[in-house]
């Protein structure tokens, strides 16, 4: 059922054994990723269905158990391919950053004892920015997790280790009302925002060699406070990462 957590941070957040057994997983997954950084999960996964030729770990399909269909347990409910479980993940704020099988790992199934496949994946929140350390400059997270900006705003990021470039992905949005926009990053990088929609800013961050990077960005306007909402509001962030 619905729950709620005794505190709002954690660092690691273990989900094992449990997804399986829960009518609805994906309150768990968003409600976890809104509380915790980072979460070590494992759940049972199906590589065929029963009545369906064929394998079917590359679609995006579950399976729902009758009742005691699996071991004689009426606690069981959902049964992922390895797609829709990584579908799954993404859709509550999940970003896997290491993933492993284990079992059978060829004809996995859902419903018999001998065909039991086990994943184990370690999972960044990717929930109101919590993959970056965000500065001054933003407000609290709404939604699925975006955040409004002010005029100028910040986040240091890390740069990955092992490739020749690192480039910063901003997914952003420019609401109604805010007009021509102009947005400038510390880095060198701009963006014109004619109007109002969805926009992605894309940044070369030089040589991927795992240094700290301190980012600032400036608009050139932002809607200023009113009678509604007193804060200065500039654009929405959705995602900001480095590959």
């Amino acid at each position: 059922s619905q729950f709620s957590l005794p505190r709002k941070d954690f660092g690691l957040a273990l989900i094992l054994g449990a997804i399986y057994h829960l009518k609805n997983p994906f309150y768990l997954l968003e409600t976890v990723s809104r509380h915790a950084r980072h979460a070590i999960m494992s759940t049972r996964l199906a590589r065929r269905m029963p009545g369906v030729s064929g394998t079917v770990q590359d679609i995006s399909i579950a399976y729902l158990l009758v009742a005691d269909e699996l071991n004689d347990d009426d606690s069981n409910f959902w049964i992922f391919t390895e797609a829709s479980f990584r579908q799954m993940l993404k859709r509550t704020n999940w970003h896997i950053r290491d993933y492993m099988t284990i079992g059978d790992t060829i004809a996995s199934d859902p419903v018999s004892l001998d065909r039991d496949e086990r994943v184990f994946c370690l999972a960044e929140s990717r929930y109101a920015l919590a993959n970056v350390a965000l500065l001054d400059g933003w407000h609290e997270p709404e939604g699925s997790g975006w955040r409004w900006t002010k005029r100028e705003f910040g986040a240091d990021v890390r740069l990955p280790i092992g490739r020749s470039q690192a480039k910063l992905h901003m997914k952003l949005y420019l609401p109604e009302g805010v007009g021509h926009v102009e947005l400038a990053a510390s880095t060198g990088g701009t963006m014109t925002l004619a109007g109002p929609g969805y926009y992605s800013f894309i940044e070369d961050l030089g040589p991927a060699d795992g240094r700290t990077l301190t980012m600032r960005f400036t608009l050139d306007r932002a809607l200023p406070g009113d009678a509604t909402d007193n804060r200065e509001r500039g654009i929405i962030v959705y995602t900001l990462e480095v590959a």
